[in-house]
């Protein structure tokens, strides 16, 4: 007990000193942003979409013995395996590799901050601006986006930032083990993303830019290129191996050039300094920009003696200018050649803490050198000024996304929202679980959501389209899933699937449906357009009744709607289709209508779409109350393209 009491008389004594509150705020905060990460994936856990699905499929996989397999049964070798191997793990003591992610993200952002934090109270002259530069880091809006979904970028900055520190440690003392180091979790980062890559030759710059004989240089740079290249390597060898492929068929143009990769990177820093919404303050990314032209400038300008390089080669900021550099020229180049779409936020987040911790050591620099000297503050003041404005618009956004994320959960097209748990198609298939291939274009949704083995490997995509649906099919026989909503709408075939001949109607809802295949099914053209034809022709002149004639010709049939053209072009279905409805009584209308009078039932084509032999046809439901009459049409930017209005009791056009 007498010890006890002298332990919390010792801590209740403890006052730290200007050296310790420093490092014990970055702690703080450090914690707090780890804090931040659980609470914003509380309800609905992190965010999961199509890559996240691959991870968890093939860490369940790995855990059951299956192999680094995916949930379709093919190999895993579109990503790196190190992060769904790190699932496994948790997965192996029964943490579950969902929850594990969301753990495992938000300690990285944790360490994130903290690592940055303490580089910065090491390194910079004023704790203050060391302090804010935490600060910016904590607040950092894409990054905790990032962190809040099952993805592999807080992992990679942490492993990036860290083989930074080491590599900077390196530089300034020699020491062989720090560079050890540094090739060691260069090379994790690579098995993480393989963007790992260009983390790797700036490491190798590195090696060879120290001061040394050639002899020194040549050595240190085969150590470092052996290790850290050694795990990437494995993983390719497995992946050629396994699959007869390096890194699963990336290799496709973009479209795009060299110049539109440098417009996109500099509309992803505009976008990170002020959010998109806020877009009249925009232009305040220029002068950010033409400071960092500024000190690289001057920087080059001083270096004009072997004093001056030496300096350079000891400074704190040369390892992480070097990687900024050496990340986006290769971003820059590549991504036209081997990236499938645009430089986005994504692919340019693991420069936005070195690109943070490079503003604050220049910062720090020009605020020490003569004080008094004006122009040297010019640059200074227009980063308070933008800090303090990008600050305040981050914290506002994030506190917004994060309230709405526990009230409404993540954006729709995630598979684990609050939309998809009100899905008609996948909650049938969560009770009626269906055996046999299941074929879908949305795949990774349907098995995500029917919670089924990820080792069964039965999940196959069939593109978006009636040919990539023949074409795909498994012969031994499928179920075809049609799922709508969110980022998913209904292939072309939603509404002609069950057209095809020999081909079984399991269940049709509202936002899908699902078919049987039987083994050995093959496409029958004629049967196909005959059952099609038929079906049109029951839709409007069987059974339906022309109520008006214009650009579309619309037909009632019960209580649906059908929009008719012939001959048709894509372009015929591109505007805007608005639906008005007056009803018998407005008292039956939804609530939020009443006060106009009217219903407002506006939609896009592909609602119920099918497209045949030049013709194309989509249906709408109407509401079950009394209507009077209908107005309907399309329109597009320019105004009404046309209009009809009929009364729906008579189908005639008034």
């Amino acid at each position: 007990m007498p010890q006890a009491s002298r332990v919390i008389a010792s801590v209740a004594r403890f006052r730290p000193n200007r050296q310790t509150l420093p490092v014990l705020l970055v702690v703080a905060m450090a914690a707090l942003g780890t804090a931040h990460i659980l609470v914003r994936t509380w309800t609905y856990g992190a965010a999961v979409g199509f890559d996240a699905t691959h991870y968890l499929a093939t860490a369940q996989n790995l855990a059951a013995g299956a192999g680094l397999k995916s949930f379709e049964g093919l190999h895993y070798v579109h990503w790196p395996p190190l992060f769904p191997m790190l699932l496994a793990l948790f997965e192996l003591i029964g943490l579950g590799a969902e929850e594990a992610g969301r753990w495992i993200n938000a300690a990285s952002f944790g360490l994130i901050v903290l690592v940055s934090g303490i580089w910065l109270t090491r390194t910079l002259r004023s704790r203050l601006l060391a302090l804010g530069g935490t600060f910016a880091v904590l607040i950092a809006y894409p990054l905790i986006d990032r962190s809040s979904y099952l993805m592999t970028e807080p992992l990679f900055i942490l492993l990036t930032l860290m083989a930074l520190f080491r590599m900077e440690s390196f530089l300034q003392s020699g020491k062989r083990t720090s560079m050890v180091l540094g090739a060691v979790l260069f090379g994790l980062a690579a098995v993480t993303r393989y963007t790992g890559i260009f983390g790797m030759i700036a490491g190798l710059l590195m090696v060879i830019l120290r001061r040394g004989t050639f002899n020194e240089k040549l050595k240190s740079s085969l150590s470092f290129g052996a290790i850290s290249s050694l795990p990437l390597a494995g993983a390719l060898a497995y992946n050629q191996a396994t699959a007869q492929t390096l890194t699963g068929g990336r290799e496709f143009a973009s479209g795009q050039s060299i110049l539109d990769s440098m417009k996109q990177i500099l509309s992803v820093f505009d976008q990170w300094i002020i959010p998109t919404e806020y877009n009249f303050v925009n232009f305040l990314y220029i002068p950010f920009i033409l400071f960092f032209v500024m000190v690289t400038f001057y920087a080059l300008l001083k270096v004009n003696g072997k004093r001056e390089y030496s300096r350079l080669l000891s400074s704190s900021f040369l390892p992480f200018g070097l990687f900024i550099l050496i990340y986006l020229g290769m971003i820059t180049v590549i991504t036209p050649l081997a990236a499938g779409t645009p430089i986005d936020s994504r692919y340019l987040l693991p420069v936005y803490v070195p690109t943070i911790l490079v503003t604050s050591y220049w910062g720090d620099r020009l605020m020490s050198r003569n004080s008094g000297n004006l122009l040297q503050w010019v640059p200074v003041s227009v980063i308070m000024i933008g800090c303090i404005i990008h600050f305040g618009f981050t914290i506002q956004k994030d506190i917004s996304d994060t309230s709405e994320g526990l009230d409404r959960g993540y954006p729709e097209w995630l598979h684990h929202t609050a939309e998809w748990d009100e899905s008609e198609t996948l909650s049938w298939l969560e009770t009626n679980p269906v055996s046999g291939i299941v074929s879908s274009p949305a795949f990774d949704l349907v098995w995500y959501r029917s919670g089924a083995p990820a080792s069964e490997g039965r999940y196959h995509w069939i593109g978006e389209n009636l040919r990539s649906l023949v074409s795909r099919i498994p012969r031994e026989g499928a179920h075809a899933v049609l799922v709508s909503g969110g980022s998913f709408p209904q292939a072309e075939y939603a509404d002609t699937i069950r057209f095809l001949p020999g081909v079984e109607v399991v269940g049709e809802f509202s936002d899908g449906g699902v078919y049987r295949f039987p083994a050995g099914w093959r496409f029958d053209e004629a049967g196909y357009r005959a059952n099609v034809n038929r079906y049109l022709n029951e839709l409007t002149e069987e059974s339906g009744e022309l109520a008006a004639s214009s650009t579309f010709d619309v037909y009632v049939n019960g209580r649906m709607l059908v929009y008719v053209r012939e001959p048709c072009i894509p372009a015929d279905t591109e505007a805007w289709f608005f639906l008005h409805i007056d009803p018998d009584d407005p008292a039956d209308l939804p609530q939020e209508r009443q006060q106009y009078g009217f219903d407002n039932l506006d939609f896009l084509f592909d609602r119920q779409a099918t497209w045949f032999d030049g013709k194309c046809l989509t249906t709408v439901e109407l509401p079950a109350y009394g209507i009077a009459s209908i107005r309907t049409g399309q329109y597009d930017d320019t105004g009404r393209l046309w209009s009809v209005e009929f009364a729906l009791s008579t189908g005639r056009e008034q």
